[in-house]
């Protein structure tokens, strides 16, 4: 499998699915609420990437410097 950004987020996707539940999850990535941030998503937002194993999109999309240093280190 090639090394992209597209399937380090395929891969957390997975990840994130096995390794968490739902309640792990939300307080993992709670910090993504945080309305002094420029880019901020709800709890609900979380708890449905959750449901639907995308919270490496949701991650990409939220937090791109936590998600680049995670690719940098995954290559």
């Amino acid at each position: 499998m090639k090394k992209t950004k597209k399937s380090h987020e395929q891969y957390l996707n997975e990840l994130y699915a096995d390794m968490f539940s739902q309640e792990q999850a939300h307080d993992e990535f709670r910090y993504l609420c945080n309305r002094s941030r420029d880019n901020y998503t709800t709890s609900s937002n979380i708890i449905n990437a959750y449901t639907n194993h995308t919270l490496g999109s949701l991650l990409r999309k939220y937090d791109p410097v936590a998600f680049n240093s995670s690719f940098n280190e995954w290559k």
